[in-house]
């Protein structure tokens, strides 16, 4: 992956009149190339790339093991992403619907409606707003591989994020 990433590097600065030998000043002290590689860094960090679903699991995961054990953990890393706050830490913004907590807004029939009668899948999709999410936090009780009977859902929460900002393939 880094040699690919320094061959596009290269093949841009060509592209753009310059030549491979610019890069040489990044593995000198000058002060100029940790300014130009920190500013690459900031570019990276603040870009809206889809998330690989495989670091998402790895630190929904890794925090879970923190907070609960290994079981919890490991059902953690498929339904409660927002353990990690992903509006945080990625600035993936996360629409909550709860139906105890007065400060968001109640679930959504429409999403519940796409769940009923229905073997769960994961990641779990849902659309609303005509905008597929994916749900990130739920405690309605579904379980991949089996089919979902909406219960009572009156102390139940959902959590969902746009779908676009996770790269679900890696």
């Amino acid at each position: 992956m880094a040699m690919q990433i320094l061959q596009k590097l290269i093949d841009s600065i060509v592209k753009k009149g310059g030549h491979p030998e610019l890069l040489y000043c990044f593995c000198s002290e000058h002060p100029l190339a940790a300014e130009m590689i920190n500013l690459i860094a900031q570019q990276i960090v603040d870009a809206k790339w889809p998330i690989p679903r495989s670091l998402i699991e790895r630190l929904a995961e890794e925090e879970s093991r923190r907070e609960y054990d290994a079981v919890t953990a490991a059902r953690d890393k498929m339904v409660y992403w927002n353990i990690i706050d992903l509006d945080k830490k990625f600035g993936i913004p996360v629409q909550r619907f709860s139906n105890d907590n007065p400060q968001c807004p109640a679930i959504p029939s429409e999403i519940l409606d796409q769940l009923s009668g229905k073997q769960i899948t994961y990641p779990v999709y849902v659309t609303w707003n005509e905008v597929q999410h994916v749900i990130v936090s739920e405690d309605i009780g579904l379980e991949v591989g089996r089919v979902y009977v909406v219960g009572d859902v009156s102390h139940s929460h959902i959590y969902i994020a746009p779908a676009d900002r996770f790269d679900m393939k890696h």
